[in-house]
């Protein structure tokens, strides 16, 4: 299911977080009703010492904005050497830095399984 980047919270955000790192941080079981259930063992989007590294790694500049805050950085892809900058919003720093970060890997929509958005 196509998911705007901006809109990414939750589990699909971690989801398109590990996928931009090139490995999946979630393993996906059934319960006894059948419901997928989602274990999460990678949380940047909320936990510090995970978003945090990312952030310092890829060099992520937060703002602080009076409804929430703003992630933005500078990057170039491996086809070329041309900079480009990708910025995105979000109700806490780390929602921001993170769905900056996918939008500079995997653009402005993100393919994300349906069973990990309604899950």
């Amino acid at each position: 299911m196509k998911v705007k980047t901006s809109e990414l919270s939750w589990s699909a955000l971690d989801w398109a977080v590990a996928k931009s790192l090139g490995f999946e941080g979630f393993r996906r079981l059934k319960n006894s009703e059948g419901s997928i259930l989602v274990l999460r063992s990678f949380n940047p989007s909320g936990n510090w010492e995970q978003g945090g590294r990312i952030i310092e790694r890829f060099k992520i500049d937060i703002a602080h904005l009076q409804d929430g805050c703003v992630a933005y950085m500078h990057f170039s892809n491996d086809d070329d050497d041309i900079v480009q900058r990708s910025e995105e919003r979000g109700e806490s720093e780390l929602i921001a830095a993170m769905r900056c970060f996918v939008a500079s890997k995997l653009g402005d929509e993100v393919q994300v399984p349906y069973d990990i958005v309604h899950g």
